[in-house]
């Protein structure tokens, strides 16, 4: 076990000796809410970009724009797909595309959420 006292120094010593990019995005910010989270991608810039240029693909296949989470889960426009069995299966492999773009192309994923006030 690493001892408390180092373990900071240890933790960020291979973010330090390589450079990595980011994609970061919160919710709860904006609507007085008690609570806050945070999610993101952190890998080289070759994984990320190709991560990008894939994630794009995606969406343009499917004539979307961008995506927003929350949206998806109430089957809002542009996410409205028919809600019967080839709907739902579009849906399934559409977040299945996305979710595995964003693990094979990053080399730490975390999220995190805390109450505030």
């Amino acid at each position: 076990m690493i001892p408390p006292n180092e373990r900071g120094s240890r933790f960020l010593m291979p973010l330090i000796v390589t450079p990595k990019h980011g994609f970061f995005d919160e919710s709860g910010t904006h609507d007085q809410s008690d609570m806050v989270a945070v999610g993101g991608i952190i890998g080289s810039y070759e994984a990320l970009a190709r991560a990008e240029l894939e994630w794009g693909r995606v969406l343009k296949r499917k004539g979307i724009e961008y995506f927003h989470f929350t949206d998806f889960m109430a089957r809002e426009s542009p996410y409205d797909w028919p809600k019967n069995e080839k709907g739902q299966g579009e849906r399934d492999d559409f977040i299945e595309r996305l979710a595995t773009i964003t693990l094979r192309d990053s080399y730490y994923r975390y999220s995190l959420w805390y109450f505030q006030g």
